[in-house]
Formats: structure tokens, sequence, C-alpha cells
């Protein structure tokens, strides 16, 4: 047996049975076309049938001035029309249905941005820079404001925002310090500094995700072996400590990452020993866990986790240079696919839509839709264009939601 056959064997040991479609095509449409399938969007971007179908849309390309360094962030705007992509210290903002830049920003020769977050204001980013600033960009007039300053000069904050308060900016930062920005004031206002252990050491911040269905709880995470959630009316403890058992108290494990799910329930956290935990904060005890997900096949840590569809139906992360995506509940690998020719840095999904943008060290951005078999490729001075074929998914979801 040759190396790729021994690969692809193991690749197959390690995908669990996993449950079959339930989306079908010709009744899906069917039904839509006459009226009774109101939720077609959501059951195609939520059914195992996408996931397994992604495939290569086509890439992005920075301007060569860009290309020293790889884009490290990306985000999608809350109407999914525009996605924000940060090499070092510029932000651009490309409108990716149209394969078309529409604007470039250039923060300060010192500084180098670490994050953004799209507000659910028209036209604003909030993003944080090396430099301990958080900032908020205006891309209609290009004009960029201070907003707050974290004491540390490290290199790590995080920032989330809610639809409830859409005027108010949360950020982490490796000073341990929370600090909540309301963009109509002129100051921001420390929530709290985190501490923990018998000597009240200050635990160092690498995200912060507020729950979709309370914004007055978030979690954070960091330097410190559990994920901890908080209400921000009452910070003096926090609401909950989650953690699996087998990092408990250990001082050398940090938390890359912590989110909700859709609705607030559950939480997926990223260690950096190449898994991912899934806690159910209703259910789950301390030192326990609801799920478990592992890449046995590829020896690297995956970058930040994060939930796919509609309700969370799926788990999504890079390791090395690929790309692979869960089922919540059967912890079963239902795809993976190579992002990068070295490593996978960044990914991000799109709001209401089965899309995915993903980067590495590639310099490009690659654009991923559940389209196999679907795409015409035209092959021109050694560039590959991709013609994409909306089919009546990609119409009604694109032309309602974005458009």
């Amino acid at each position: 047996m040759d190396f790729e056959d021994e690969n692809n064997k193991e690749v197959a040991d390690y995908q669990k049975i996993r449950k079959i479609s339930n989306w079908h095509i010709v009744p899906e449409v069917i039904n839509r076309q006459i009226g009774s399938n109101p939720l077609f969007g959501r059951r195609f971007y939520s059914s195992l049938y996408a996931v397994e179908q992604f495939q290569l849309m086509y890439k992005l390309y920075p301007p060569l001035s860009w290309i020293t360094n790889p884009p490290h962030v990306l985000n999608f705007n809350p109407k999914g029309n525009l996605l924000a992509c940060v090499v070092d210290d510029r932000i651009g903002i490309w409108d990716w249905a149209a394969r078309k830049k529409n604007c470039y920003f250039f923060t300060d020769k010192d500084e180098s941005v670490l994050y953004t977050k799209w507000l659910l204001l028209e036209n604003c980013i909030a993003f944080s820079d090396n430099c301990s600033r958080v900032n908020l960009l205006d891309i209609k007039c290009h004009v960029s404001t201070k907003l707050a300053t974290h004491d540390s000069c490290e290199s790590s904050y995080a920032l989330a925002v809610h639809p409830e308060t859409p005027h108010v900016i949360l950020s982490a930062g490796t000073d341990s310090k929370v600090l909540s920005i309301d963009i109509r004031e002129s100051k921001s206002k420390e929530l709290l500094v985190v501490k923990q252990g018998a000597l009240k050491l200050k635990v160092a911040l690498f995200s912060i995700n507020s729950n979709p269905s309370n914004s007055n709880e978030f979690c954070i995470s960091g330097r410190s072996y559990c994920v901890m959630v908080y209400d921000r009316r009452k910070v003096s403890k926090p609401l909950c400590k989650l953690w699996p058992e087998c990092v408990e108290n250990d001082e050398r494990v940090s938390i890359m990452s912590a989110v909700y799910n859709y609705n607030g329930t559950e939480i997926l956290a990223t260690y950096p020993n190449k898994k991912l935990y899934l806690f159910n904060k209703l259910i789950t005890s301390y030192g326990d866990y609801g799920h478990m997900y592992q890449n046995h096949v590829y020896e690297s840590s995956m970058i930040r986790g994060n939930f796919f569809g509609p309700k969370s139906e799926y788990v999504i992360s890079g390791s090395g240079n690929n790309i692979f995506i869960w089922d919540k509940n059967s912890e079963s690998v239902i795809q993976y696919m190579t992002g990068d020719s070295e490593i996978v840095m960044c990914l991000d999904s799109h709001p209401h839509i089965p899309i995915l943008a993903t980067s590495g060290r590639d310099r490009n951005i690659k654009l991923w839709v559940p389209s196999k078999g679907e795409l015409s490729v035209m092959q021109t001075s050694g560039n590959v264009k991709i013609i994409f074929l909306y089919n009546l998914f990609y119409f009604s979801c694109y032309l309602k939601r974005v458009i």
C-alpha cells in the first residue's frame, strides 16, 4: 500500500458514520416555487448536502503592494455583501460577489491591525491595533477615530458587538481588562480586570464573544484553562466557568478563542492542543464537556474554531493547510478541503448563505461554495477564472438578503 492509499485509509477511518442528508433539490425547489417552502434558504444552508459539496469558487487578490504578508483577518459585514480583509496596516473592503475592491484604508505606519469587527451600523468597522488602541473606521468617509486604549503593549485584542446594543463594543486585551466602549461617548468604561487563583494573578485575554440571545452576557478566554462567562450588570464573579477535566488547573494551557452558538446555549472553545471542545452551558457540569472535535490526520494546531450553519449545525476550523468541517452532534468529519499550499490562517462564513472565505500563506482570499460539478472553469494566462453559475438557491437568497 503506497503513501496515498495509506493517507486515504487514515482519513476514511477517522470519518465516523454520519447521517444521510435530508435535503433533496427537486422536492425542495418544487415546494419553494409553489409557496410551501418559505425556509428554502435556511434548509439548504443547514443541510449536509451543502457542506459536502463545497468547492473553490474563485480567488480575490490584494494589490501587489500588499503581498509582503498574507491576509490575516477576514470579516463579512452583517448584510453579507462586503468582506473586510486585513494585511498588516491595511484594511481592504471587497464587494466579493462582483470581485471588486471597494476601498482601502491605511493606518499609521507604526500600526498593525490585529482584529476587526463590523458594527451593525452602516459603513462602520471597529478595529484594534498593536499600539493597544481600539479604533472606529467609517469606510464611507474614510475616517478613523480612536475610541479607547488598553494598558498593555502586547499584541492581542479581541472585540465583540451585539445587535441589541449597536453602539457598544466590548474589548478584551492582554492587559486582562474588559472595556465597554459606547461610540457615542468620549470615554470607555472598564467592566472588569480578570484575575484567578489564590494569588489573584491577571489573566491575559485572547477572545471575547457576546451571547446572541442576551446582550448582557459575554464569554472570555485567554491564558487560562477555562472559559469564563459573565453578566455585564454584575461582574464581581463569573456566572460560570467551563473546561474539560483533562486541563484543570494546568497553568500551561491557554484558550485561543471561545464563541457562542446561534442562540447562546453552547460555547465552542479552541485549545492549542489540536482540539475543540463544545460546552452546553445549560447542562455541562464543571470539568465536563459535551463534544470534542479533533484532527487526527494532520499534525498541526487548529486556528480559531467557529460554528457553521443557521442553527450552528456544524463546527469548522483550519488545521495546517486544510479546512475541516465536523457535524456538531456526531463529531464526524464531513468535509475537509485543501485551503492553502502551506497553512490556513483565518476563515469566516457568510451570515446568510453557505459561503466560506479563507486565507493563508498563499496571499489571496479564497471563496468556497457548495457547487461541486456546477462550476465552469476557464484558464487564461495562467490565472484561473471561474464563472459562477447561480442556481435557484443563490438567486433567491442572494437577491433577497444581500442586494
